[in-house]
């Protein structure tokens, strides 16, 4: 075996495996390069590397990096994803959906259009309660934000979460004590009038507004009425379409 003389000889110091460990090591305090060459490393060879490594050791530092601010969560996203995929099942949602939730409370607009982007990878594994609690109520804000992109890219997301979601998270605010947060709950439901199956709108959309009907405020009354009208309008137009009876010609 070669003797070290320093830390740049000898096996260790040229083992891929050590160097990236000593790369994640000092990710905060490494110049740019080298972080933009590290995260560069990991992309290329993410399949290279043995999953309990990438699990248990590289999955960690990315969490922190992401955390810490030491890299844009737009190069470190992708990658937690990436690597997530070596983390055991029963360890997935508290080692790599936790964290991603977490981010959606951070102002930061390229974290939350990174968020965003990668959203279609992890959508179908958030938890509802997960979704209604922590994700929607610092998603919606996707919606006013004076940057078209990040207004887009969250009318694209809302697609991706399941009109039973929206529906609790929508219901909730109608019961908020605020005025303009129920006028607001109402106006999602028609913001997201496409999203819904026709069986959800007759079932659990127009019934979780109608109590909106009779709110003590007449502007929440008033957007309730124009809500039903819409969802009525797509009932008609949907009944239109059906058959007028499927009872047997006599």
């Amino acid at each position: 075996m070669a003797e070290t003389n320093g830390e740049g000889s000898g096996f260790f110091s040229n083992n891929r495996l050590v160097k990236v460990c000593s790369g994640l090591d000092n990710f905060s305090v490494n110049s740019e390069a080298d972080k933009a060459t590290l995260l560069r490393t990991l992309k290329d060879s993410a399949s290279s590397f043995p999953p309990e490594f990438a699990a248990f050791r590289i999955m960690p530092s990315l969490v922190s990096a992401l955390e810490f601010g030491g890299a844009s969560a737009a190069s470190i996203v992708p990658l937690i994803l990436q690597f997530g995929k070596s983390v055991p099942p029963e360890d997935y949602s508290r080692t790599v959906l936790m964290p991603l939730v977490k981010l959606f409370a951070n102002p930061d607009r390229g974290t939350r259009m990174a968020l965003l982007d990668s959203l279609p990878e992890y959508a179908e594994k958030l938890d509802k309660k997960v979704v209604v609690d922590q994700v929607w109520p610092n998603l919606q804000t996707g919606f006013s934000d004076t940057v078209a992109l990040i207004r887009e890219a969250t009318v694209r997301a809302i697609s991706l979460l399941s009109a039973k979601v929206l529906v609790s998270a929508f219901s909730r605010a109608l019961k908020d004590p605020f005025v303009h947060a129920r006028v607001a709950g109402l106006m999602a439901f028609m913001a997201t009038s496409d999203c819904y199956d026709i069986e959800d709108v007759a079932g659990k959309v127009i019934p979780s507004i109608t109590g909106a009907t009779l709110d003590k405020e007449k502007l929440v009354r008033d957007q309730a009425f124009k809500a039903i009208e819409l969802f009525i309008k797509k009932l008609e137009a949907h009944a239109a379409t059906m058959v007028g009876s499927s009872l047997p010609q006599p």
